[in-house]
């Protein structure tokens, strides 16, 4: 594993380099419809939305319409965890001890990017500590794919339309 290098900035300000790390989930074309996982291909509709890493356990929800994520630690966390390797994302959370916390991301807003339609995708840079860059953080990618929008069926024809042929049917000629 190759050490992350650790970059500080006068005043606090602090720089990420994840993104230069090769991490990033651009794929030309947007997402594959499967993926090779542990040398078997498997559809990417059925991954589980439960990812466990070193110290991190992920689960993810699409069902609201955004990308909510519920990190579950090992140990007291005391880190930070953002949106799209955006250290400054307002869409972030600060550990202050606990060992659960949730992350909501928007489909439109902290770097969620749409590729191909009803895609949408994101990384979560987890820092265990909340100003510096070490070994062992964790990126979680994440992926939500919405089904096509379903049209309801019709209502029941309007009542004067069922009158006027129910006249229409009763005249003869």
């Amino acid at each position: 594993s190759t050490p992350i290098a650790c970059i500080i900035l006068p005043f606090g300000h602090t720089q990420s380099n994840y993104a230069d790390q090769g991490n990033d989930i651009e794929y030309a074309g947007g997402l594959p419809e499967s993926a090779t996982l542990d040398g078997k291909v498997t559809k990417l509709d059925d991954l589980s939305s439960v990812i466990f890493l070193n110290r991190t356990k992920g689960t993810l929800n699409c069902a609201a319409g955004s990308m909510q994520i519920d990190l579950k630690f090992n140990e007291p966390f005391f880190g930070i965890a953002y949106a799209d390797f955006d250290r400054n994302s307002a869409c972030q959370v600060t550990g202050k001890g606990g060992i659960t916390y949730s992350l909501e991301l928007p489909l439109k807003g902290c770097g969620t990017k749409q590729d191909p339609t009803r895609v949408f995708s994101n990384n979560v840079v987890v820092r265990f500590h909340p100003g510096l860059e070490m070994d062992g953080d964790e990126v979680i990618t994440v992926v939500c794919r919405y089904p096509p929008p379903i049209a309801p069926a019709p209502a029941g024809l309007p009542s004067f339309i069922v009158m006027l042929s129910s006249l229409l049917n009763n005249i003869t000629l």
